[in-house]
């Protein structure tokens, strides 16, 4: 069983997921693109052929699509909890679960915009994540 606060951060977890793939993608395409030299003073040793050049180009075709589809699933995740914060009764529950879950700002940030306290903001915040666990306690009883 997730919490309403789990259930709505998982748009953020996603993005922090993806931003991170991509950060490992940048890292991997700098080893594709600025190979070093072939040292040639060192003596010379029979081996097996291996390119690890084609294996680094392999991996980021991988990483490029395993982006891709979490973008994808990021996209309809997104979709989906907009759709289910603006279906909430009271406008300022959807303007600050929309601020906080999907625009990923600060209580404190919020609070800011909105020209409220921090703590009329945190007590608002928790009045607006238990109205969507009552509204939709089925999908958060499923997990």
């Amino acid at each position: 069983m997730l919490t309403a606060k789990e259930y709505l951060s998982r748009v953020a977890v996603m993005q922090r997921c993806i931003n991170q793939k991509c950060a490992e993608l940048e890292a991997l395409e700098n080893t594709i693109y600025n190979a070093s030299g072939i040292d040639n003073s060192r003596e010379k040793v029979q081996t097996s052929v291996q390119n690890k050049g084609f294996d680094k180009v392999d991996r980021k075709i991988d990483l490029q699509n395993e982006i891709s589809m979490q973008i994808t699933a990021l996209v309809l995740l997104k979709h989906k909890v907009i759709d289910e914060i603006q279906a909430l009764d009271r406008e300022l529950f959807i303007d600050v679960l929309f601020e906080r879950y999907i625009e990923n700002r600060t209580l404190e940030e919020i609070a800011v915009k909105r020209k409220y306290s921090y703590s009329h903001i945190k007590h608002i915040h928790g009045y607006a994540l238990e109205a969507f666990r009552k509204k939709y306690a089925d999908i958060l009883f499923a997990g």
